[in-house]
């Protein structure tokens, strides 16, 4: 368990800190997709799950890079566009969190595939219907190349029903927890801020609303996504040590106002004593540029 103080993350505030910071995480990156450069031939796919708002997504971009850059050219695809269409009927009582929502079948099916060379139609997920659309991506995997499926069911083996010979598995999240001197904090807590920011900026959500939201999200991962982490080769902690003073900066003052829920409490508690960091000042290739554009 990686505990670090208010004090030592309230150092990271130069310019030349805050790239050190990235390029620790950009390392643990590099080095695992040296490690699926050297198995390549006999596991070309890599299954890369993570909890929301632990960075998969950019986790999984980088990884892709450094494939690239290896002579492995890589590509992502996100298990998202697998999801089943939601009929009318069952917006009120589905379970948005399941692994049942991924048409499992038909992605296994189209992993066996690309591990043979073969040749696949990636489906495409219409977000504001909820609607697998019509339309899909060919994809077709060269001898040599690799294959990262993302998403948070990834490691799910009711979702991913494809044998693990062939398979790299990755999980990513936040490891990392927050000492105050007082009190130790969970690393949700810092995910739940990433989410905060991201659906400030860019969903139109206010953060009462994502706090509504991340009680069926958090109950899913400890139903469908923690119980498998066990499963993966690799695990990346994607903690930015100066990412709280950028958070504090986007969202302390809407913090503030609300004063009747501890959960709030506790993010107010644990930003307190962070000194804020300008969102400008953060480098384009950092992991948290995710959360904040």
């Amino acid at each position: 368990m990686n505990i670090i103080n208010v004090e030592y993350l309230n150092g990271y505030k130069s310019g030349e800190s805050m790239l050190s910071a990235d390029a620790d995480y950009l390392g643990k990156v590099r080095k695992i997709a040296e490690k699926i450069a050297d198995f390549s031939e006999e596991k070309p796919i890599v299954l890369l799950s993570g909890p929301s708002g632990s960075g998969k997504t950019t986790t999984a971009a980088f990884l892709e890079k450094f494939l690239d850059e290896n002579g492995h050219e890589a590509h992502t695809v996100s298990l998202d566009n697998y999801f089943r269409t939601v009929y009318d009927h069952e917006r009120e009582t589905i379970d948005f969190e399941s692994p049942s929502r991924v048409d499992g079948e038909l992605l296994s099916e189209h992993i066996k595939l690309l591990s043979e060379c073969g040749e696949v139609n990636v489906p495409v997920f219409d977000f504001v219907n909820a609607v697998r659309t019509e339309k899909t991506v060919p994809l077709k995997r060269k001898h040599g190349e690799i294959i990262i499926f993302e998403g948070i069911h990834a490691l799910n083996p009711e979702t991913v029903r494809f044998g693990d010979e062939s398979t790299v598995k990755i999980y990513v999240s936040v490891r990392t927890r927050i000492s105050d001197g007082f009190e130790v904090f969970e690393p949700k807590y810092i995910r739940l801020l990433r989410r905060m920011c991201r659906d400030k900026l860019f969903r139109g959500r206010d953060i009462r609303e994502t706090l509504y939201h991340f009680d069926s999200v958090e109950d899913g991962e400890v139903k469908y996504i923690m119980p498998y982490k066990y499963r993966a080769d690799f695990s990346i902690d994607s903690f930015i040590p100066y990412e709280l003073g950028v958070y504090k900066t986007d969202l302390y003052s809407d913090l503030l106002q609300i004063k009747d829920d501890d959960r709030i409490s506790l993010l107010k508690r644990l930003l307190k004593e962070i000194g804020e960091t300008q969102p400008e000042t953060v480098p384009e290739n950092s992991l948290i540029r995710e959360f904040i554009g």
